[in-house]
């Protein structure tokens, strides 16, 4: 788990830091989407090659996790204190909202914890989907990814001369 240090007892993710993740998922999501429209184009929509093929799968996860990763921080922007607190109310209900004494922020997985005073704590105001969805194109994009990886170092493998190895 991510932690942001809490500034007070009622904190939830830090601006600042928010609106930097927020940048950067953004950043990222735009050059990959651009780099495989791009490459996808170049060759009428089709890669030569299987590993090539992949290596679209690949991006194409990368970009749906990343979507979806700033989509849940969309949800968590706006939230001020009172918000904070709507959302533990919406997630938890008045008997378990009326006991939260804190409000902690992680990144990984993305959500806004609700603690109680009793010592227990529960999520909110990030959709219940946006972690799941995001941990499944995650490991896909990594599946893809070293899919594609070994297809392209077999293929250069079996077409370098005889007895010299890339």
């Amino acid at each position: 788990m991510l932690h942001v240090a809490a500034s007070g007892s009622y904190s939830g993710h830090d601006i600042g830091v928010l609106l930097a993740v927020i940048l950067l998922c953004f950043l990222a999501l735009a050059v990959c989407g651009v780099y495989l429209i791009v490459s996808a184009t170049r060759r009428g929509g089709q890669a030569d090659t299987t590993w090539g093929q992949w290596r679209y799968v690949a991006l194409l996860c990368a970009c749906g996790a990343l979507g979806f990763y700033l989509w849940g921080c969309s949800h968590l922007l706006f939230l001020d204190e009172t918000r904070q607190f709507e959302a533990c109310l919406e997630a938890g209900g008045p008997e378990k909202a009326a006991r939260v004494n804190a409000f902690v922020g992680d990144f990984i997985p993305l959500r806004l914890l609700c603690r109680t005073d009793g010592g227990g704590s529960y999520s909110a105001g990030v959709p219940g989907y946006v972690n799941p969805v995001v941990a499944v194109l995650t490991l896909g994009t990594a599946a893809a990814g070293a899919y594609a990886t070994s297809l392209r170092a077999q293929l250069r493998k079996k077409s370098a001369p005889e007895g010299i190895e890339r």
